[in-house]
């Protein structure tokens, strides 16, 4: 065979570079489709076939293209371009098994020598093959990770296109090679491979964004299950399918127990963290039987899975395994070991007459007469398994007074008086901080009137979440308060989260008209001084916890040196909390970093004992 490379015009390359540029893309495109619609078939022979047809493909269109170089005369660069781009270019493709990368290889090696014929004693030929092995080596080893990256791809190319063209032979297969054809074939092929490898990258984002937008809108963002409206699509496909083959179906129907008392002993964000491990314990235990894929959270704090051709016999155990699985699992959340149980329900399709409906309606009766029974139990059909005779009580909660004290003249004078909440954790038998803090303000200010009454304290602390503090009935019964207790000097709302400058300005005159100064109970190590900087001329304090997360000791106290800089200049006064021994109070006296003190080492709450 003789090549009829020879050197063209630049009207005739750049049109040759537009037909091959478009062609490559348009090939690219339709193998991208290809390789996800055979990755996408359940059949493993199905797949296999669907390989091995791509595979020939590539190297049938290529070797042709190759082939076709040798025919023709103005077009044998564009050809040889084209067979050897899409003998190379291909090696991108990740979802190949080591087979048909070889495959491929050994293919890439017969048309890369057959541009060498006659010339294989040359140094050359030596070189260049050892370059391809290397860039082959390269795309193998690094392709999975940096397929998509553009300058990954185009710096392959490139090297591949230069290791090929300018390592040829002068004269091979009858014709005479120069440097300057071998630059245009270069030049070509560049073109070639960025306009095809954008477009492929292209595509390959856009169906990204497409895959995510389609994950949000069917699969629940916190759990990874799938959503109540992607139930409600496949619960009717599946029963239907069920009753025109005859087949079973079984739908269980589950509830995390006291999930409301979860929140409120641990604060939302645990409750969220408990659900996200609900959900993945779930899918384990089903994945071992390949039931994972109808696994929906339907609810709150409540799944769904349904069982394709099992009857309720036959999930039985099954069932047991999950309820044993989450009974065991302990879900932990910034320190706090959190146990919890579930409730389960079972049903299984009955005669023909059978309808969704009536299906979930006898699956969700029985989960409630899991929870009749005392929790913690699972029904099939109206038997149930397990469960209590007396529901546990998850947390009991008792309030404690803990001095604010400001330190003068060598002294700690007691300034204020602030109530702290405590739960006791039933699962783990132990006095727990609430992480959200729910307790009603007419409770609050009740349990204050006591104190005042017991003590001699004028100045009480409030504690607020958002809510509370945005509620015009907070206002009220603050205004009633001060009213009946006269003698009282200050009223400090602390308020549990940050609010929005927009909220303070609305509220904080109608607070502060009431005599009621504000304070951010936010504060710590971690936090940024000018996240804050919108709110600090409304409110009146800032409160410090020396109890972080952060471990590093001098980083806290760095962090606290720069809030006390900060509440000075804004005038107000800095609240440092958390404090449990002797030399934190000389290194913040000494230093004069606090306006007021707070802390275990000053009174710790006495907490009762239950057994």
């Amino acid at each position: 065979m003789t090549m009829n490379l020879q050197l063209l015009t630049w009207p005739l390359l750049a049109t040759q570079i537009i037909i091959s540029s478009l062609f490559m893309a348009g090939f690219i495109s339709i193998y991208q489709e290809l390789g996800h619609v055979v990755e996408q078939q359940t059949s493993h022979m199905k797949r296999f076939a669907g390989r091995w047809l791509l595979l020939l493909a590539s190297i049938g269109i290529g070797t042709l293209f190759h082939l076709m170089g040798y025919h023709v005369v103005l077009n044998a660069m564009m050809f040889h371009n084209m067979g050897l781009f899409l003998l190379v270019f291909t090696l991108f493709d990740t979802d190949m098994a080591w087979w048909e990368f070889g495959t491929r290889i050994v293919a890439l090696l017969a048309v890369w020598s057959m541009h060498h014929a006659g010339n294989f004693d040359r140094p050359q030929f030596a070189i260049s093959i050892v370059l391809l092995l290397i860039g082959v080596g390269m795309m193998w080893w690094y392709g999975k990770r940096l397929r998509y990256r553009r300058w990954f791809n185009i710096g392959m190319m490139f090297y591949m296109a230069m290791a090929f063209w300018l390592l040829l032979p002068r004269f091979s297969a009858g014709i005479e090679m120069s440097t300057k054809i071998a630059w245009q074939a270069i030049l070509m092929f560049m073109v070639m491979d960025i306009v095809a490898t954008s477009y492929w990258v292209h595509r390959y984002h856009v169906g990204q964004v497409n895959a995510r937008i389609a994950h949000s809108a069917n699969y629940d963002a916190l759990t990874n299950a799938k959503s109540y409206t992607l139930y409600q699509e496949e619960i009717t496909h599946l029963f239907n399918l069920a009753q025109q083959n005859h087949e079973a179906l079984t739908l269980a129907t589950l509830d995390v127990d006291h999930f409301k008392q979860i929140n409120d002993t641990y604060g939302h964000l645990a409750g969220n963290a408990v659900l996200s491990g609900v959900a993945e314990t779930l899918m384990n235990v089903l994945k071992e039987s390949g039931d994972d894929r109808y696994l929906y959270r339907t609810g709150g704090e409540e799944f769904t899975i349904l069982f394709q051709n099992r009857s309720a016999e036959q999930v039985r155990s099954m069932v047991q395994t999950i309820w044993q699985a989450v009974r065991e699992q302990r879900f932990d959340y910034r320190g706090y070991d959190v146990k919890v149980t579930v409730s389960i329900g079972v049903t299984a399709m009955t005669h023909e007459s059978d309808t969704v409906e009536n299906l979930y309606r006898r699956a969700d009766d029985s989960l409630y007469q899991s929870k009749r029974n005392g929790r913690d139990a699972v029904t099939i059909d109206g038997q149930t398994l397990g469960g209590k005779q007396h529901d546990t009580t998850v947390a009991t909660y008792v309030f404690s007074p803990q001095r604010v004290v400001k330190p003068m003249n060598g002294k700690l004078d007691c300034m204020a008086s602030e109530l702290l909440v405590r739960y006791y954790d039933y699962a783990h038998k132990r006095w727990v901080e609430p992480g959200y803090f729910f307790v009603t303000v007419a409770t609050q200010l009740r349990m204050l009137a006591y104190l005042i009454k017991e003590t001699q304290f004028d100045t009480v602390i409030v504690n607020l979440n958002e809510f509370q503090f945005q509620s015009e009935q907070t206002l009220v019964l603050l205004e009633t308060f001060r009213r009946q207790h006269p003698s009282l000097a200050n009223i400090v709302i602390e308020m549990q989260r940050m609010p929005s400058r927009d909220v303070l300005i609305d509220l904080a005159p109608k607070y502060h008209q009431l005599q009621v100064q504000l304070v951010i109970d936010t504060i710590t190590a971690t936090s940024k001084a000018h996240e804050f900087d919108a709110v600090l001329h409304y409110v009146d304090g800032l409160k410090f916890s020396l109890k972080t997360q952060e471990t590093h000791q001098q980083k806290v106290r760095d962090a606290l040196v720069v809030w006390s800089e900060v509440a000075h200049q804004n005038g107000l006064y800095l609240i440092v909390k958390g404090i449990e021994n002797q030399q934190e109070v000389d290194w913040l006296v000494e230093n004069q970093l606090a306006d007021y003190l707070q802390g275990y080492f000053f009174d710790r709450p006495v907490l009762p004992r239950i057994e």
